[in-house]
């Protein structure tokens, strides 16, 4: 998009597009400003705030549709696999006063692989 990141700088633009920066930090701004943008720079300072902030906010914009895919590919994994995942309350045995849950090796293998589904999800993340 033509800028590069700097942590400091989007609170500098909010600062200058308010009037609330003091002198240093008008100098700051526009020192950082002129680092940042990779193409051409531009002077007017109130345009480059706008375009940065703009741009910068375009970013969040792909990550959080990013996550909303994502979130809707692991909802229709869980809706389609539901009936297949085993019922715990069918699992008990009751012994004495104590409750024992047990399973067998399909169940086992099926827990595995909806925890490696799982991790594979959050490595996107």
């Amino acid at each position: 998009m033509g800028f590069l990141y700097e942590s400091t700088l989007p609170a500098l633009c909010h600062g200058h597009l308010q009037n609330t920066l003091s002198p240093e930090a008008t100098s700051t701004f526009a020192a950082l400003a002129e680092k940042v943008s990779i193409n051409a720079f531009n002077p007017n300072l109130t345009e480059f705030a706008h375009t940065y902030l703009d741009v910068f906010n375009q970013g969040f914009h792909y990550a959080f549709a990013a996550s909303i895919v994502a979130l809707m590919i692991s909802l229709t994994i869980y809706i389609k696999n539901k009936k297949s995942l085993p019922d715990p309350a069918a699992k008990k045995i009751a012994s004495g006063n104590k409750e024992e849950i047990t399973m067998d090796k399909k169940e086992i293998k099926q827990r595995i692989y909806a925890l490696a589904a799982v991790m594979g999800v959050v490595v996107f993340f």
